[in-house]
């Protein structure tokens, strides 16, 4: 192995590992506050009033962008290793998967693939849907429960199935705050 790659290689398996122990963490601690207070450790990127339940899976949470007000309830997993980014008051349901990483099944040696996945700000995301890689939503869309979203979505769209695709429009007058003010949670 070339000095180069050897080099890449062993920070490649640091990184993932740092980020393994790290996830493996934040899955078991119940206060939101001591949750942000660890990710902000290794992350400038998280906002104010972040809600992350308990069991939530961070792969790689230094790739990691939260707005202001942003909830992420349990049992979600969030692979950021190419990117997640995630607007202002926005909420993350229950066993949500969020991917950025896939492999190109045309390629003869399975190479994998990887694009940054953005949310925008006011979005509703529901329990049990599924995010691909490189997939942009747009500021105050939902997403209905079971969904699986595999391109853009509109601003202020409402999206559901498999493939999801539009079903309506959302009002764009948003007049909540997703704050809380809960120290542990479940």
């Amino acid at each position: 192995m070339a000095g180069c790659c050897r080099i890449s290689f062993i920070f490649g398996r640091f990184y993932t590992t740092v980020g393994f122990m790290l996830s493996a963490l934040i899955a078991l601690i119940p206060s939101f506050r001591v949750v942000n207070s660890v990710l902000r450790l290794f992350n400038n990127k998280i906002g104010k009033n972040v809600t992350i339940h308990h069991n939530v899976r961070l792969v790689v949470p230094f790739n990691l962008s939260l707005g202001d007000n942003v909830t992420i309830n349990s049992d979600c997993f969030v692979d950021s290793r190419a990117g997640v980014d995630i607007g202002e008051n926005t909420m993350i349901g229950r066993k949500t998967s969020i991917y950025t990483l896939s492999h190109d099944v045309d390629d003869s040696s399975f190479k994998s693939t990887g694009k940054k996945v953005f949310i925008g700000k006011n979005v509703v995301v529901f329990p049990h849907v599924i995010i691909m890689p490189g997939v942009k939503i747009g500021d105050g869309a939902v997403i209905y429960p079971g969904s699986v979203v595999t391109r853009e979505v509109s601003p202020f769209s409402k999206v559901a199935g498999v493939p999801a695709k539009k079903v309506g429009d959302r009002e764009e007058l948003i007049a909540y705050k997703l704050n809380y003010k809960m120290y542990w949670g479940v």
